[in-house]
């Protein structure tokens, strides 16, 4: 059995499997990884073998010389990769993570520009990055607390608004 998982340019995912007694294929959603459809490609080929075959499974489905139903596996899976069939597909728990994370990101960077407080954090970081809190890190929390205060200009410390304009 050969099987493959495959990523489009356009973010669709698929996997496959080729074995003697046929083929399958198998879309997933589009927040997947090429890993998943690996996984996945692998799930359909036990899903078609016999248990006596597993262990050509394991040995076999990457050697060179078997070349020819690798590829056949490569293209069936970019092929079932570019066709929409969400029914099929299974919500994986990482592809949900990873959307939760796009999304998170996309709407933090839209309050940043949008929101009207914070001109003082703007001015020194003007979109919103990791490397904000990349600053904090190495820093204890006291350390990190007076940095934020001085950063947004709400602190207290008498030499740090003397130096103020």
């Amino acid at each position: 059995a050969y099987t493959d998982g495959s990523k489009t340019e356009n973010g669709g995912v698929g996997a496959s499997v080729v074995t003697s007694r046929g083929n399958a294929t198998a879309r997933l959603n589009d927040q997947d990884t090429v890993y998943a459809a690996e996984l996945k490609g692998i799930l359909l080929a036990l899903g078609h073998i016999k248990d006596d075959l597993v262990r050509e499974l394991v040995a076999t489905s990457r050697a060179p010389a078997r070349v020819h139903g690798n590829e056949r596996a490569d293209i069936l899976a970019k092929l079932v990769a570019s066709a929409y069939r969400p029914a099929e597909a299974v919500i994986l728990l990482s592809g949900c993570r990873t959307k939760l994370r796009e999304l998170a990101a996309k709407r933090w960077k839209e309050e940043w520009a949008s929101n009207n407080s914070g001109a003082h954090l703007r001015a020194l970081f003007p979109k919103p990055t990791k490397a904000i809190f990349a600053i904090h890190e190495s820093i204890r929390r006291a350390a990190s607390s007076v940095l934020v205060q001085m950063q947004t200009g709400k602190i207290s410390l008498p030499a740090y608004l003397a130096a103020l304009p």
